[in-house]
């Protein structure tokens, strides 16, 4: 299993304790052009710091993680599980937008929060034309982050509600990945707040219930990764005239 997250986000800290138990497994796509962290490794985008204020489409953040795209595809490893960590800034979701159509040997797995109702709506329009194609997603965690200010109650700052939502999603965090270990190997399937587990998409849900936090705590599975060099690769129109070569 692969976690990728950004340093383009709100939600998830990579210098939270939490995450030091999946070391091993984290990738933080460096959008800004620089390491953030040497905890974890890191794929630095060759972004130049530009003055642009555009989410999604134009945005020379996304343009300049696209042109490395192939490179950062092949830091994924093979027939394993990549679970994007993303959140409401569109920007979070720039390393599944570029590499949706290029995962070829790997099972996609979303974890995402909606746009706050506040939010700014060319921020907004960004984050939903980033997930408006889904079809390569195996499956999908989306959790209504406006859930919160309903929780909390007035006056909630938005920083609170961040943290509630942290906390939730982490607490959780362990059952959710177990769950995409034993349960998300086809289809497609989104987490069922109720029962806590993915069901498949076309049954659908009749009520989410954030307070519902799953009693496992402990990971069912290695959280490592690997890769086996099987023998050289040889294309097929390679130009040997030797047969022994050819077979």
């Amino acid at each position: 299993m692969r976690l990728i997250m950004t340093d383009n986000s709100m939600l998830w800290d990579i210098d939270d304790p939490f995450w030091e138990q999946f070391k091993d497994t984290i990738l933080v796509v460096c959008l800004n052009g620089k390491a953030v962290t040497d905890k974890y490794e890191c794929f630095i985008s060759p972004y130049t710091k530009k003055k642009s204020m555009k989410y999604g489409i134009g945005d020379s953040k996304l343009d300049a993680l696209a042109s490395v795209a192939g490179k950062l595809n092949r830091c994924l490893g093979y027939h394993d599980d990549i679970v994007f960590l993303t959140d409401n800034d569109p920007r979070s979701l720039y390393p599944f937008y570029v590499l949706k159509d290029l995962i070829e040997y790997n099972r996609i797995h979303m974890i995402t929060i909606s746009p706050w109702d506040f939010e700014d709506r060319i921020k907004a329009n960004a984050y939903h034309q980033m997930i408006s194609d889904l079809s390569a997603v195996t499956s999908l965690l989306y959790y209504d982050s406006n859930q919160a200010f309903k929780v909390l109650g007035q006056p909630a700052t938005i920083g609170k509600a961040y943290d509630y939502v942290r906390d939730f999603l982490e607490s959780s965090m362990i059952g959710i990945l177990n769950d995409i270990n034993k349960n998300c190997k086809e289809g497609h399937k989104f987490y069922d707040f109720v029962s806590c587990s993915y069901i498949p998409l076309k049954e659908g849900f009749d009520k989410l219930d954030i307070d519902h936090i799953p009693n496992n705590k402990e990971l069912e599975f290695e959280p490592y990764r690997s890769m086996w060099t099987l023998g050289m690769l040889v294309r097929s129109s390679y130009p040997e005239k030797s047969e022994y070569t050819k077979n």
